[in-house]
């Protein structure tokens, strides 16, 4: 099963002179944002209607609309409702508080936040890509400096412009993000910003490294599975 998206279903009336918009809000799904026009929106927003749906899906219960909530509907903590660990109905209740700056922000905070350390397993991943071409991939190891460049590295790319040592790449499983640090003369390169060499930057899961002149990409990923 795909859950393909958590957005407002819109319906857009034009007349002469303006556009209005009406939103088709969702009860039991939709965030209370999304019942109002223009509210600023989020992956916050998103996190809301994954955590109603697994809700749901767990009990078979719909929680009250978030309109409802804002009237004085009482939610039910997940606990209360079925026999599960503390960290599962904790995570899903943080999830579902009405205040944004309160709410769970993003999905990945969400999916470690029903998993506990030792019910979840993290497996960091990099492919090396050429053109539209993967022509490397493999695991990352746990708390361990991976170098990265031409000659003498964990990970070989034997193009011109990669740097005998290009760069490094350690996963904190504690942080669960990367550090990278270039040590290159043609650069790296995160979202068209070049690397200041030698600093260390901190990212996450889904970014892409550019070396060179774009010879060259690495995709950083991490894969969670359930032990």
């Amino acid at each position: 099963m795909y859950l393909i998206d958590f957005g407002n279903a819109k319906v857009i009336i034009f007349d002469s002179d303006r556009r209005d918009t009406r939103l088709i809000f969702k009860p039991g799904f939709g965030a209370p944002e999304q019942a109002v026009f223009d509210a600023p929106q989020g992956a916050y927003t998103d996190v809301y209607g994954l955590a109603s749906s697994y809700y749901y899906a767990l009990t078979g219960i719909r929680i009250p609309s978030a309109i409802d909530r804002i009237n004085g509907a009482v939610y039910t903590p997940l606990k209360n409702v079925i026999n599960c660990p503390e960290e599962i109905s904790d995570a899903v209740d943080k999830a579902l508080i009405m205040n944004i700056n309160e709410r769970t922000g993003s999905a990945r905070e969400f999916v470690e936040g029903i998993c506990s350390a030792d019910r979840l397993e993290i497996i960091p991943k990099f492919s090396v890509v050429v053109g539209t071409n993967i022509v490397m991939s493999g695991d990352i190891a746990l708390d361990k400096e991976i170098a990265v460049g031409r000659e003498d590295s964990d990970i070989i790319i034997d193009y011109g412009e990669i740097s005998k040592n290009h760069l490094t790449i350690y996963y904190d499983s504690h942080e669960k993000n990367f550090t990278v640090v270039d040590k290159s003369t043609n650069g790296t390169f995160i979202d068209g910003i070049r690397m200041e060499k030698g600093w260390s930057y901190t990212v996450y899961p889904s970014t892409t490294l550019v070396l060179g002149n774009d010879v060259c990409r690495i995709c950083l990923d991490a894969k969670y599975l359930l032990k």
